[in-house]
């Protein structure tokens, strides 16, 4: 299939991502209304992204509000740095909104050959570009960049990521016919006076945010924290004047929103589900709801509990899963994403359906063993006959079939899942007991592998 050389193009101001005077680059955990953040000093800023069509990655940019920079002069930075864009392209879809503000820049894409297209009103793949723009400018904070270069270099960075590990085969297809087109130089003119202008249009999102929530900084001396502006009562707040008139105490909650997708989807795969997680950090199932809705973070000591009961352990500011359990696959997404979060996005040594070399297999399950280069393999169970067992190629990536095992492993890994089941607390432990009963055989089976 032949596809169009064609991107996204989306500009506002960012709801997350703002300057400060003395802490640099700064992210809010709500969305911070202009006028708001402007009485509090910091700076807003404009956020450019580009995106390919069908793939949930959004490229971005910043600039101070007071300081724009040129559209035309935006792109060709795009084409020119970021490699999976694949240079020029022959179309660029805008919203109206953009065409509103429209100051010369599409005469001058026009004039170097490119097709500007204009998204209808109704167009909710373009409007998503928008939201995963903003989104993605959120989860930036991670990296912990103190100036706007740092951030354009993390952004960058997370861009080529995201490109790397879509989650999807035929966003994975897709990226591949995408790599494999050639690089078309983007040259443009890049005009010396502005090719746009603002409008109310600009941060529309404001009109849905609510006005003067309680803000305050983080008091500790976490570095992960001290770029981020949390939301929630004051009270008990510690003078600090390097706070300015925002005040400063320790978080009464916390909540990694880097690691609420993987967390969301390790506890909708465990056995046992949210009530056996529920149990094992004491709280209730509403809290585990609220948690994954982001409507309420648990406590700080819950919340570590919580990360070191599903193994998830903390790696250049951000949390993944380490340790190898056994899941199951009620959720084709969810087991999606569980997978790709235990094998670091697909970075993998193993990944089989494990049937036994004599007898029948379990009629109700089949296993799928996998593991990551360096870590131990993890089990999930895939009911037979559902919608995840018709389709394991496209749920779980480099997945390579059916293997034969010894019996004897397989009756293992069999007993160890229903131990599990009555026992989910001890889930990893169990899953380490069988890697060291089997070592050797696991072991082979990773060197045989066409990815070891």
């Amino acid at each position: 299939m032949t596809i169009v050389r064609e991107h996204n193009f989306t500009l506002a101001t960012a709801r997350h991502v703002f300057l400060h005077p003395s802490r640099g680059v700064i992210f809010t955990a709500d969305a911070l209304p202009l006028a708001e953040a402007e009485k509090v000093g910091f700076s807003p800023l404009i956020m450019y992204g580009v995106s390919l069509p069908g793939l949930p990655a959004t490229a971005v940019r910043f600039v101070r509000l007071d300081l724009p920079r040129s559209i035309i002069d935006v792109l060709t930075e795009f084409w020119n740095c970021l490699p999976e864009l694949r240079g020029k392209p022959d179309r660029l879809r805008i919203s109206r909104s953009c065409v509103a503000a429209d100051q010369g820049f599409i005469e001058v894409l026009q004039g170097a050959g490119i097709t500007v297209d204009v998204a209808a009103s109704n167009d909710k793949s373009h409007a998503a570009v928008l939201r995963n723009a903003q989104k993605d400018a959120r989860q930036l904070q991670f990296y912990l960049p103190n100036s706007l270069d740092e951030l354009h270099r993390c952004a960058d960075k997370a861009f080529h990521s995201r490109c790397q590990h879509f989650s999807k085969l035929a966003q994975r297809e897709l990226a591949e016919q995408w790599k494999e087109l050639p690089f078309v130089e983007p040259k443009v003119d890049v005009p010396d006076n502005m090719d746009w202008t603002t409008g109310d249009w600009f941060s529309a999102w404001q009109t849905s945010v609510p006005a003067n929530i309680p803000r305050y900084w983080d008091a500790s001396n976490d570095p992960k924290l001290r770029n981020w502006l949390f939301s929630g009562d004051a009270d008990n707040a510690i003078a600090d004047p390097r706070a300015g008139d925002i005040p400063t105490k320790e978080p009464t909650e916390y909540f990694d929103s880097t690691a609420s997708n993987e967390v969301s989807s390790m506890i909708q795969c465990w056995p046992g589900g949210k009530k056996a997680i529920a149990d094992s950090i004491k709280v209730t199932v509403k809290e585990i709801n609220w948690m994954i809705a982001g409507q309420q973070a648990l406590l700080p000591e819950k919340f570590d509990r919580l990360l070191d009961i599903l193994g998830f352990q903390a790696r250049h500011e951000y949390y993944e899963p380490s340790k190898p359990c056994i899941l199951i696959a009620e959720m084709g997404k969810h087991s999606r994403e569980a997978y790709l979060a235990l094998t670091h996005g697909g970075d993998l040594a193993l990944s089989i359906e494990a049937v036994p070399d004599r007898g029948v297999p379990d009629p109700s399950w089949q296993y799928l063993t996998f593991a990551a280069h360096g870590s131990q393999p993890s089990v999930i169970m895939v009911p037979r006959g559902g919608r995840v067992s018709t389709q394991m190629p496209d749920y779980f990536m480099n997945f390579t079939g059916t293997q034969t095992i010894p019996e004897k492993v397989y009756r293992d890994i069999v007993a160890t899942c229903a131990a599990v089941g009555r026992k989910p607390a001890q889930n990893i432990a169990l899953t380490k007991g069988l890697y060291l009963r089997h070592s050797d055989t696991f072991d082979e089976l990773k060197q045989s592998s066409r990815y070891y």
